[in-house]
C-alpha cells in the first residue's frame, strides 16, 4: 500500500515539476490525513457457535474509495464492498454491501441475496456486518452457518 503513496509521489512530482516544494508536501500530508486503513476479520461460524473458517485482510484506501473483500467455496461467493466516508465532523460514515450467491445442486440454480448498510462510525471502533444476515430462533434447530465481516477503520500509519 506504501506504493500507492509512492506512485501517487511520482506522479504528482512528474505532472507539475513546478510546483514548489512546501506544496507537494502540503498535498501529500492531505492525502495522508484522509487515508484509512481498513481491517476485515471474515469468520463462517457453524451453528454450534464455532468459527469454522477465519480470514484477515487490511487494505489502505481513502474517504470514498471501496475496498472488496471476495470469499468463495465450492457452493458459495460472498462479495463485500467496504466504503468509508469522511465527514466534516471527521466522523466516518461506513457503507457495507454484500452479495451473495448460493448455488442449491439439489433445486439447481443460483440463489442471490444482496443487503447494504450504513453507519456512522469513529476511528478504530469495530462493526460487526452479517451480509446473510443472523439465524432467529426457528432456524437453530437446523444446520446452518453465519458469515460474520468484523470491520475496523484506522487512521493511516
Amino acid at each position: 500500500m506504501k506504493r500507492f503513496f509512492t506512485a501517487l509521489t511520482l506522479l504528482i512530482m512528474s505532472v507539475v515539476p513546478l510546483i514548489a516544494q512546501e506544496d507537494i508536501d502540503e498535498i501529500l500530508q492531505l492525502v495522508q490525513e484522509n487515508a484509512f486503513r481498513i481491517v476485515i476479520t471474515a469468520r463462517v461460524i457453524a451453528n454450534n457457535k464455532v468459527s469454522v473458517w477465519n480470514m484477515k485482510v487490511s487494505r489502505l484506501t481513502i474517504s470514498g474509495k471501496t475496498v472488496n473483500v471476495k470469499l468463495t467455496d465450492e457452493n458459495i461467493i460472498v462479495i463485500a464492498y467496504i466504503t468509508p466516508y469522511l465527514e466534516e465532523d471527521h466522523s466516518i460514515t461506513l457503507m457495507a454491501q454484500g452479495q451473495v450467491y448460493l448455488s442449491n445442486s439439489k433445486k439447481g440454480g443460483v440463489q442471490y441475496v444482496s443487503s447494504v448498510k450504513s453507519l456512522p462510525i469513529e476511528l478504530g471502533e469495530t462493526v460487526l456486518f452479517y451480509p446473510l444476515g443472523v439465524a432467529d430462533d426457528k432456524d437453530k434447530e437446523t444446520d446452518h452457518f453465519i458469515i460474520e465481516l468484523e470491520i475496523q477503520v484506522l487512521p493511516y500509519s
